[in-house]
């Protein structure tokens, strides 16, 4: 490539004169690359495996859905962070973000997470059908008991007391309190 405006992180980029860019068949633009580049990038970018790489990964993959052949490419799988790991994963399955704390926990709770700017978050929703990833770390509490239920007083027979200190027939006196 030999464009100002392209991310050379995310791209192999050249600094090289037009003519001297046709000369060698260097591609001058996006736009210029076939599908089978693009997919030849995608796969190169997808062996991008570490966690130094989630950046320029994240950026490649909206340089894609923004400017390369989404509809030819037919995008099954991005490599997204799964707690520590980064595989491939279907891309319904990932939570795109662009809030750095949303995506520290989704890794925490092993949910497969992409970061990528605010501005693209709708590209990956919008052409991929990615789920927001604040959306997949909504919890729900369930009560689950465990066990037969029993009464506290036969749980706990102390607690028993004299039944006519409830009818109030009684006196108040210490040993009436006591139970037995």
């Amino acid at each position: 490539m030999a464009q100002d405006e392209i991310d050379a992180d995310a791209f192999p980029t050249v600094d090289v004169q037009e003519r001297a860019a046709k000369s060698l068949g260097i591609k001058t633009s996006l736009e210029a690359l076939s599908v089978s580049e693009w997919e030849v990038l995608k796969a190169t970018v997808d062996g991008w495996t570490s966690a130094d790489h989630d950046k320029a990964r994240a950026t490649f993959y909206s340089w894609l859905l923004f400017r390369g052949p989404v509809t030819e490419l037919k995008l099954k799988e991005l490599v997204a962070a799964v707690g520590r790991q980064r595989i491939p994963v279907p891309v319904e399955n990932i939570g795109v973000t662009s809030s750095a704390q949303t995506y520290e926990s989704m890794t925490d709770a092993a949910v497969p997470a992409l970061l990528v700017e605010a501005e693209d978050v709708p590209l990956f929703i919008e052409h991929l059908g990615m789920p927001r990833g604040e959306d997949l770390l909504q919890e729900e509490i369930v009560v689950d008991p465990a066990g037969e239920s029993v009464h506290l007083t036969d749980a706990f027979p102390r607690s028993r007391c004299d039944s006519t200190l409830l009818t109030g027939t009684s006196s108040f006196s210490p040993s009436a309190v006591l139970c037995g």
